[in-house]
């Protein structure tokens, strides 16, 4: 048994990228589009369980009798690579569209204090506390009652260790205690909990949004002009309706015109970007499908943020 802070439920060896290409290899992903040389040099240079799991986004051999079975039908590493580049860049026009998302509320936060001139230390801790109570009202749903309990001897023991003089005893018996919480709460950080995008629309930010401007795939039709087809064609891919919340709360919010046309460039680029290799993923279906909502959404998108 290794550490059992680090241990996991299947601990899977550390393989060199020429052992990685086998193991692809060895499951029917092929190399045509990228040699394997290619392909090792990629490895060397990404996280490989990271580039492993877009296989799932492709098709298997599912006959038993079929000396394929089980083997990818159709995979080229090139395909892993691009979804794991595409990744990357979608990261990063997330990040910078909410930031200015998160710029322009506080914003306009700041301007609702000053006209109203209320105490702006008041109306904070009122907010901080109405915060508090709705984020243990989303625990007491979620938490399994008799699993906390059963865990109090346990806390109750390593609650002696938090008054020792020595500073090592004392951290390691908050970081168990922080640990047995965690598990309690089945990973689950309260104040973090509307970042969780459970499915589609499952999200608190996408629920957020849909209470006060509607749902992301009927304004996706009304406000950006997406073919009604193509939007029913992606409800089971959230991360395509979450990222048409994001450009649509963008749109809202953000009212600097630079800022608006930074935007615009950015979501420019990035379709340009993930319209540079779609042949790859012409045979998969919900693959191309999610591909052309995005660059539809990222279209209609800039072209809005462009306008005076």
């Amino acid at each position: 048994m290794g550490d059992s802070g680090t241990a996991t439920t299947r601990e899977r060896p550390l393989i060199g990228a020429a052992q990685q290409v086998r193991h692809l290899k060895d499951r029917g992903v092929r190399f045509e589009l990228t040699d394997e040389r290619e392909a090792e040099r990629f490895l060397r240079e990404s996280n490989f369980f990271k580039v492993k799991a877009f296989a799932k986004c492709f098709s298997r051999y599912t006959n038993p009798d079929s000396e394929h079975f089980g083997s990818y039908i159709n995979l080229d590493f090139a395909h892993l690579a691009e979804l794991t580049r595409l990744d990357h860049h979608l990261r990063e026009t997330v990040l910078s569209l909410t930031l200015d998302i998160e710029h322009y509320m506080k914003v306009e936060l700041n301007k609702m204090i000053m006209d109203e001139g209320d105490d702006p230390y008041e109306l904070m801790a009122s907010f901080f506390n109405s915060e508090r109570e709705r984020k243990v009202r989303v625990l007491e749903k979620r938490v399994d009652l008799d699993s906390v309990r059963s865990k109090a001897p346990t806390v109750m023991g390593l609650s002696g260790d938090l008054a020792a003089q020595d500073a090592e005893t004392v951290i390691s018996a908050l970081a168990s205690i922080l640990h047995l919480a965690s598990d309690s709460l089945d990973g689950i950080d309260p104040e973090h909990t509307e970042r969780s995008l459970a499915g589609l629309g499952g999200s608190s930010y996408t629920r957020g949004l849909i209470e006060k401007y509607g749902d992301p795939g009927h304004m996706a039709v009304e406000e950006l002009g997406i073919d009604r087809e193509l939007v029913s064609l992606t409800k089971r891919a959230p991360i395509v309706h979450d990222f048409t919340a994001l450009a649509l709360c963008y749109m809202h919010i953000a009212k600097s015109e630079n800022a608006r046309g930074d935007a615009a460039g950015q979501l420019r680029a990035l379709r340009r970007r993930f319209m540079a290799h779609r042949d790859y993923f012409s045979k998969q279906g919900e693959l191309k499908n999610g591909l052309a909502m995005l660059s539809e959404v990222m279209d209609k998108t800039a072209d809005r943020l462009s306008r005076p």
